[in-house]
C-alpha cells in the first residue's frame, strides 16, 4: 500500500518577484561605460564621412561652459568637459534602465532599453531645449537612431552581465 504524503503549499503570501536591491549595480555601471561608448562612436562616426567630430564634443561641454564660463578653452578642456557631462549621465540613465530590466529576460529588456533610448532623446532635444537651446538646431533622425542605440546597447551589456560581476 502506496503511503500519500502531502506536498507543502507554497506560501502564496511571500513575495517572489526579485526586488530592486537584487539590482547588479556593478553590471549596470560597466553598461552605462559601454553605453556610453556605442554612442561616442555613432556621434563622432561622420567624422569618415566628412562630418565634423568636435560638433557632438562642443555641444556636451557648453553645458559646463554655461554654468562655468571659460573664454577660448583649450581641445583638452572641452574634451573633458564633455566626458564630464557625457559619462555620469550614461551611468545615471543605466542604473534608471537596470531598475526597470533587472527583472525581466533579454528580449523585452532590449525592446525597453530602445524606448528608454528614445525617452532619453524626447528629454535631451525638447525638454532640455530650454536651458541649452543649441541642442533643437542638432535634431535628426540619427540622433534619434543614436539614442536608440545607445539604450540598446546598454540594456543587451546590463543583461549580459547581470549576476557575472561581484
Amino acid at each position: 500500500m502506496a503511503v500519500l504524503t502531502r506536498l507543502p503549499v507554497e506560501n502564496r503570501s511571500s513575495n517572489t518577484r526579485p526586488l530592486p536591491r537584487d539590482l547588479d549595480w556593478g553590471a549596470a555601471g560597466w553598461a552605462g561605460i559601454a553605453g556610453a561608448l556605442v554612442y561616442i562612436a555613432l556621434e563622432v562616426g561622420p567624422v569618415f564621412f566628412g562630418g565634423d567630430p568636435w560638433q557632438p564634443v562642443r555641444m556636451m561641454a557648453e553645458i559646463v561652459f554655461k554654468f562655468m564660463p571659460t573664454s577660448n578653452p583649450s581641445a583638452a578642456r572641452i574634451a573633458l568637459a564633455a566626458l564630464g557631462v557625457h559619462l555620469p549621465l550614461s551611468l545615471i540613465y543605466a542604473r534608471i534602465l537596470a531598475l526597470l530590466t533587472f527583472n525581466l529576460r533579454m528580449g523585452p529588456s532590449l525592446v525597453i532599453g530602445v524606448l528608454f533610448g528614445l525617452a532619453i532623446y524626447l528629454l535631451n532635444f525638447y525638454v532640455f531645449t530650454s536651458l541649452f537651446p543649441w541642442f533643437a538646431g542638432v535634431r535628426s533622425l540619427a540622433a534619434i537612431a543614436d539614442h536608440a542605440a545607445f539604450g540598446l546597447a546598454t540594456a543587451w551589456v546590463y543583461k549580459s552581465l547581470q549576476g557575472r560581476i561581484s
